[in-house]
Order: structure tokens, then sequence, then C-alpha cells
């Protein structure tokens, strides 16, 4: 039986406006390491019913046309970073600026922190707001997948050993797959990132 496996590279980055994906150079850009293989869910064009809102004339709207978007989950260790909204301290730095739990505290310092009653909103200054991003992901010797405007959310877990992962849900606009022209030597990992490890935790 063939092995029809390819190997894929991830790139995450900030964009510097809502609606304007970012522009990813591979070998310039930095790619995400990534556990595992991403998996991605066309949440594609279609009809939403609307039979439960009423109109004028009775119950039930026209239905109408849903908007195009990407379900991507991607699985990442947690890194050591200098600064979590820093591009060029930590590879993270673009989906914790999208998660919406970076916040910015007196010392204009970002920290991550969980207040399910705030309202974030769109932006591009991490800490104050949601700052979206553009993720490319390229099968060497296959296709290449685009999803702009994205947000994510991060859920932490603890693997074998102690190693803390974290599976990051992203959803976002997505664009008409296109071959990959990505070589097997073109991505750029940058310097080995220092993993966090639990030690004597339980969830």
């Amino acid at each position: 039986m063939p092995n029809n496996a390819k190997a894929i590279v991830v790139h995450v980055k900030s964009q510097s406006a809502v609606g304007t994906a970012a522009t990813i150079t591979p070998g310039t850009d930095e790619a995400l390491r990534v556990v595992g293989m991403p998996t991605l869910s066309v949440r594609g064009e279609g009809v939403i019913e609307r039979s439960d809102i009423t109109s004028a004339v009775g119950p039930g709207l026209q239905p109408i046309k849903g908007s195009r978007g990407w379900e991507i989950q991607i699985v990442t260790e947690l890194y050591r970073f200098s600064d979590i909204g820093d591009d060029t301290s930590s590879p993270l730095a673009p989906l914790w600026a999208a998660c919406g739990i970076v916040t910015e505290n007196a010392n204009s310092s970002t920290n991550l922190t969980w207040e399910p009653t705030r309202n974030y909103t769109i932006g591009a200054t991490v800490g104050t707001n949601i700052v979206p991003f553009t993720i490319q992901i390229d099968q060497i010797g296959g296709n290449r997948y685009v999803a702009s405007d994205c947000q994510c959310t991060p859920e932490i877990s603890f693997d074998a050993g102690g190693r803390v992962m974290i599976t990051w849900t992203i959803h976002g606009l997505w664009d008409q797959p296109v071959a990959s022209t990505l070589g097997v030597t073109t991505a750029d990992y940058g310097a080995d990132p220092l993993p966090f490890v639990a030690v004597g935790a339980t969830l």
C-alpha cells in the first residue's frame, strides 16, 4: 500500500487590520512547531433555515446564505517566552494575541488571564484587543490552505511526563485551496524553544 502521508508546515502571523490577510513568506517567517497533524473542517457556504423567527406575514423568515469558514485544530507545546505578545519572542504570540485571554496590566506588561465577563474588541493592540491572524498550512507535495481573520480558543492539558500541551481551536475565513509550492527545505523553524514541563501536577 502506498504511503500517502504528506509533511505539513504551519505558519501563523498577526494581521495589521481586520479584513486584510497577513502576507506569509516561508523561509523568512518562522514556521510553527505543531504536534501531530492539524485537522481542518470546512464550514462552507450553506443555506441557513430561519423557520424559528417570526416575520411580518407569519412564522419563518426567508433562508439566507451562511458565510464561508474554516475550523482548524492544531496542537503545540507551551513554549517559554520573554514577551507573550511579541512575534519575535515567541512563535505562539499570534495565537495568544487572538485568543482573548491576554490582558495588559498596570505596568504595560501582558499577562494570561481568564475573564469570562470581559467584552473583548477586535483591533491591533495586544492586551487590549483581540488581534486576528492569518494561518497557512502547506502540505509538501499537496495543497496550501489559508484562513484569515482568525481567532482561537486554547485548551491546556498535560501529556505523559508532564509536558504542557495546548490544543488551539481556530476559526477564520478561508481562501480556496491551491497547490502548495513549498519545498521540504524552505521552512525556517528558528531556534529550538524550551517547553514548559509540569512537575508533580495533576488535573
